[in-house]
């Protein structure tokens, strides 16, 4: 309830406009699953004075000439409508008000405290002269369930609030929980659903992703982002990120953003294959997108962290990539850094291939190198997750004074930054 400082002549003047409300509006209403009762009604916000220095208020829609039976629990002498509705204000079970307007020969009618859930179209109303039905419109009462979502009166809180068919949830049943974004997709017509943020239920955990719904017919989450613009989070010394990070951190929701991000679709959601984007392309055409079934209906943790534990300074790899998924390229990949080597074959791996804890030398490493590496494509480090560390793991194992990392790129020298200006997303299909 809003709660709001009144003195008595605000309060009176608030009755008043109340009462020319009643008398001129005049629109349909619909209460809870029942058929549309098309009577007069008036709506108002009602001020219940109370002996603390502040009120509280309450919309509530009447029917004129209306007397719903059955539902009495509280009679009593009242002089006026509105103190008949006020004194349901003050009592928390209370949801709707009967009241007798006074004959001309006494100064106070009848006012009916009444108590009941939702009222269907099998609720009993009467018509009975001289009688103004008042319903307080609590919760679901006031903005109504969408989607088939019903509204339901709760006796412990003693309010009103919607019960929402699968796959929808929110407080007015407003927002899909689905287990894919495809099937998000499926639920909405394909041809009417939008990129944007959906609910998706994972086991028992419901969690908000960003969907892109492509024309393909393929249906990509965003589980991550890689930026040079901010810290090295995915560089961290422990490999928190790729291994141990529990929470959402970064802004999940908007793939146009220039900072790191992890979703816990890195960790909750399955898939076939992979993307890389860019952050400034808001098609989201991939830079490189796997084929062949890369995960294996693994979460990307899962598939990632598979290959061994490279926490806290172990060295991942020697001369090889510990494993590869085939890809193909597109959109802006040649101006893009990291991809240098799209078109190369070397030593460890071929052009058409991204791999994963890659290693070459004394201390180029990636963990994930795009494109050729080794001999004849400029050792490995290029790619998401670059190492120049005189071995290929988080923690530096030589001279600093030229070795550098970053979150992107191509060689991870401190003399050579990689653009700062635009962050690449790692998507899920």
């Amino acid at each position: 309830m809003k709660m709001t400082n009144k003195t008595d002549e605000n309060v009176e003047n608030e009755q008043r406009t109340f009462t020319e409300a009643l008398s001129t509006a005049s629109l349909s209403w619909n209460v809870g699953r029942g058929k549309p009762l098309k009577e007069n009604r008036g709506l108002a916000i009602l001020f219940a004075k109370e002996d603390l220095p502040h009120s509280r208020s309450a919309l509530f829609a009447t029917k004129e000439n209306k007397r719903l039976n059955g539902h009495a629990v509280k009679q009593f002498r009242s002089p006026t409508q509105i103190s008949c509705s006020l004194s349901c204000l003050k009592n928390s079970w209370c949801t709707s008000t009967n009241f007798e307007e006074p004959s001309e020969k006494d100064v106070k009618g009848t006012c009916e405290l009444n108590k009941h859930g939702i009222l269907d179209g099998n609720a009993q109303f009467y018509d009975k002269k001289g009688f103004t039905f008042s319903m307080m419109l609590k919760g679901c009462l006031m903005t109504g369930c969408r989607n088939g979502g019903s509204c339901l009166f709760h006796e412990k809180n003693q309010t009103f609030s919607c019960f929402c068919i699968y796959p929808w949830t929110g407080n007015d049943c407003q927002i899909i929980v689905a287990n894919s974004c495809g099937e998000v997709a499926q639920i909405m017509n394909r041809k009417q659903s939008l990129d944007g943020e959906y609910w998706l239920k994972i086991g028992n955990v419901e969690l908000q992703v960003y969907c892109h719904m492509a024309d393909n017919n393929q249906d990509w989450t965003l589980i991550a982002r890689f930026s040079n613009s901010d810290g090295k989070n995915w560089m961290r010394d422990d490999g928190r990120w790729w291994y141990d990070q529990p929470t959402a951190t970064g802004t999940t929701n908007n793939p146009s953003m220039n900072n790191d991000m992890i979703s816990p679709a890195f960790w909750l959601v399955s898939g076939r294959e992979i993307k890389i984007t860019r952050s400034d392309d808001p098609s989201h055409t991939p830079l490189l997108q796997t084929t062949g079934n890369c995960l294996g209906g693994q979460t990307f943790r899962s598939k990632i962290t598979s290959y061994g534990d490279f926490r806290n300074g172990k060295v991942w790899a020697s001369d090889q990539c510990l494993g590869n998924c085939v890809i193909q390229y597109g959109g802006q990949y040649n101006s893009t850094d990291g991809f240098q080597q799209a078109e190369c074959s070397g030593s460890i791996q071929s052009a058409n291939r991204i791999g994963f804890w890659c290693a070459w030398g004394n201390g180029d490493g990636s963990v994930m190198m795009i494109g050729g590496g080794g001999s004849g494509c400029a050792r490995a480090d290029h790619g998401i997750g670059i190492t120049e560390k005189d071995a290929a793991s988080f923690v530096l194992h030589g001279s600093a004074e030229y070795e550098s990392e970053y979150d992107f790129g191509y060689g991870a020298y401190k003399d050579n930054a990689p653009s700062q200006s635009y962050s690449l997303n790692l998507w899920i299909h």
